[in-house]
């Protein structure tokens, strides 16, 4: 049905000289994601990567990374998610907010706590701050894992930065007997 008519639209366009805009680009990686059509929505990438590289040798914008990886996080599709940011950071540009925060959530969420915890550090070493959604979202996967002692060390760093604790810290803290009193 429609996804049909978006590709006839495209081919229209294409055959007409009429070239994608990054936003356009965007919503069909997006739309593709959603139907479960990987190869289509890394397909769109690539030709994005394509048509950046003739109009002047510069890469796909980071919110087309940052698409795709959403894309492959929520499919749990983990060795291409890091196969991305390894092409973004080679490409000469700086992970954003979004990369990160894409980052740390798809490994905290298919409780691959270790590499979460990498991502969060590379983050704190960038110019981003985590926000304490992020380290929610870590401090959750060491719950899951029951490994407090990450879990405390997550904290420590939250406390480092400085990052103001919410409900849900407080509820995951318990989870795992730390003294409220202590981390707050």
């Amino acid at each position: 049905g429609d996804v049909g008519r978006a590709w006839e639209v495209r081919e229209e366009m294409r055959a007409a000289g009429v070239q994608l805009t990054p936003v356009s680009y965007d919503i069909l990686i997006k739309t593709h994601a959603r139907l479960g059509d990987w190869v289509a929505a890394r397909d769109f990438f690539e030709e994005a990567a394509s048509v950046a590289a003739r109009g002047g040798g510069s890469p796909p914008p980071p919110r087309l990374y940052a698409t795709l990886m959403a894309a492959y996080a929520h499919a749990g599709l983990l060795n291409e998610i890091e196969g991305l940011f390894s092409d973004l950071v080679q490409s000469g540009q700086q992970p954003n907010l979004f990369i990160f925060s894409t980052m740390i959530k798809a490994f905290s969420g298919h409780l691959h706590t270790e590499k979460a915890v990498e991502y969060l550090e590379m983050m704190r070493k960038s110019n981003h701050r985590p926000t304490v959604d992020i380290y929610n979202e870590v401090i959750l996967s060491c719950v899951k894992q029951k490994q407090t002692e990450k879990a405390v060390v997550v904290m420590n760093y939250m406390n480092d930065d400085r990052v103001k604790k919410n409900s849900n810290t407080v509820k995951l803290m318990r989870k795992i007997n730390i003294s409220t009193q202590h981390m707050l």
